[in-house]
């Protein structure tokens, strides 16, 4: 049942026309970011883009293009488009009636959903860093093999391990919210209304909130993304000194995330038990 489930709502995404249509303005969102670079002077004619300047831009590919509002709010939609089909189609009531694992059904809608957004949140991430770097003409001094291998491992690392907590966080609380109101509509408000939130306040009220919000309990807490910025260079000790950072920092932030979007999932289980076929 887990399986079916599992490929159910995987189909459910792939034949919508929203799908496809917020998959194509995520994609126009992510090249114009990348089009406009990362720091000052990076858009002028002679620019150099040196390897510590491409180790950087990998984090800030994520972090400042896509997670600030984009792949959460492509994050939003999908859960909205899976929960409009779960309690516009009755397919949860028929499988009820046919003796099906509540587990096993909402694991198979959540993991779906999982494997769906972090291989959008992957691809996206792929175009904004290489259409940043094929626009500078290229890393200096890298050849075209090991730019390729080493920027897939630095995406990966980043999009598992800064990503895909933010990423749980959205599917959760939309998901949770969804089956509180037994509809897709209060939960894209509340989801999309914080998302928008986080961002606003990230942009203009970042220094009279307190510290430790966006340090440790944000969407994208700074102490885990200080922590990958150089991670794996000469410069790593800076970096973690620079953003006050350390392993334990990392564990608490993504044991936050991932904690509160597993308590989201179990109150999106006790809600959903209470359905009646």
């Amino acid at each position: 049942m887990y399986c079916k489930t599992f490929m159910t709502t995987i189909k459910n995404l792939i034949r919508s026309a929203v799908f496809w249509l917020a998959f194509v303005v995520f994609a126009v969102i992510t090249i114009y970011g990348a089009s406009e670079g990362f720091y000052i002077g990076d858009n002028a004619p002679d620019m150099v883009l040196k390897y510590n300047d491409f180790v950087e831009c990998v984090t800030n590919s994520i972090v400042a293009k896509l997670l600030m509002y984009s792949a959460p709010i492509f994050t939003v939609i999908t859960v909205v488009l899976i929960l409009h089909r779960d309690y516009g189609d009755s397919f949860f009531e028929i499988e009820k009636a046919a003796g099906i694992s509540l587990f096993r059904y909402l694991t198979g809608r959540l993991t779906a959903l999982i494997v769906v957004n972090f291989v959008v949140l992957f691809f996206m991430n792929m175009l904004c860093l290489h259409y940043y770097v094929i626009t500078r003409g290229g890393v200096d001094g890298m050849s075209v093999s090991s730019y390729l291998w080493e920027s897939t491992i630095r995406l990966l690392r980043v999009d598992i391990f800064v990503g895909m907590p933010c990423i749980l966080l959205y599917i959760g609380l939309t998901y949770c919210v969804g089956s509180i109101f037994k509809n897709g509509i209060p939960a894209a408000i509340v989801s999309m209304g914080y998302a928008i939130a986080f961002y606003a306040s990230y942009l203009m009220f970042r220094r009279r909130i307190a510290d430790v919000y966006f340090e440790y309990l944000s969407p994208i807490p700074k102490k885990l993304r200080g922590f990958f910025q150089w991670y794996d260079t000469d410069r790593f000790e800076m970096g973690l000194e620079h953003y006050q950072t350390s392993l334990f920092d990392v564990t608490l932030c993504i044991g936050f995330l991932v904690g509160v979007g597993i308590l989201l999932a179990v109150i999106s289980f006790l809600r959903t038990r209470k359905r009646t076929v």
